[in-house]
């Protein structure tokens, strides 16, 4: 099960054992042990879980001292054929490479805010940064939502600033840039840090978790982290160290076979 509600996820558990069903759950996020209602909720149905499953080395050391038979998984698969870019979003972005030397990306899935009230994807903050600098920025914007946020707020986009809305491959627009950026208030096993990896291209992410061997860390909200992070890869050519990725899909076939045949 993958759920973000706690009090859905104990229920679940409940349900699973009372019925005698095998259940799998997967923390997304930094998963820490400290007293809270919500917290309660998970240390029950993590116990009560047949497979739990983590995502970062920090949420499985916690995990486990909660269940013995806690994973640690990838949520990556290696990106199939994706489907290509239309031809506006390609002009788009070739005429940003045409004028702007060094091109970065970003996505958001959806504007939200975290509980402290943080906007998740830190996109304003990268807007403001980009308005005032000479790098090119693409933003991913799937759901519209940032879109109509600008023009609501007639937030000013530069000329080195696009911002891609509707549905379209992520893939193919890391692919186009240099760097991807992840700004994120909070954050779970991003796919689209590991897919940037795995086509080769750097990425710079917030240590909101624990990121793969290759992410240069920045501190979410600072301008100076941001900026040198990107003069360091800029300096070095956008040289990344090798990560080795895992591909999820083949640890959770694994768990199911030896579910089934137990």
């Amino acid at each position: 099960m993958h759920c973000n509600s706690a009090y859905l996820l104990l229920l679940f558990s409940v349900i699973c054992r009372i019925t005698n069903t095998y259940s799998i759950i997967t923390y997304h996020g930094n998963f820490k042990l400290y007293f809270s209602l919500k917290t309660l909720c998970e240390i029950v149905a993590l116990f009560l879980s047949k497979t739990p499953i983590a995502l970062n080395k920090k949420s499985y050391e916690s995990m486990t001292k909660i269940n013995s038979k806690s994973n640690l998984f990838s949520s990556f698969i290696p990106p199939i054929d994706e489907k290509l870019l239309d031809t506006k979003f390609i002009n788009r972005i070739k005429k940003l490479s045409n004028n702007h030397s060094h091109i970065f990306c970003t996505n958001a899935y959806d504007f939200s805010l975290d509980q402290s009230n943080n906007e998740v994807y830190g996109i304003f903050q990268l807007i403001d940064f980009f308005n005032n600098s000479k790098l090119g920025l693409i933003i991913s914007d799937p759901s519209e939502s940032y879109t109509k946020l600008i023009a609501k707020k007639s937030i000013t986009l530069n000329n080195n600033i696009i911002i891609l809305s509707g549905s379209h491959s992520f893939v193919e627009v890391i692919k186009k840039s240099d760097c991807l950026i992840r700004n994120t208030s909070t954050d779970g096993d991003s796919l689209s840090v590991k897919e940037s990896l795995y086509l080769g291209k750097p990425v710079i992410a917030t240590n909101a978790v624990q990121r793969p061997k290759g992410v240069t860390l920045i501190d979410y909200g600072s301008n100076s982290s941001l900026q040198n992070a990107i003069s360091l890869l800029i300096q070095s050519n956008y040289e990344i160290i090798d990560s080795i990725l895992e591909d999820g899909s083949i640890q959770m076939i694994n768990i199911y076979k030896d579910l089934l045949y137990k």
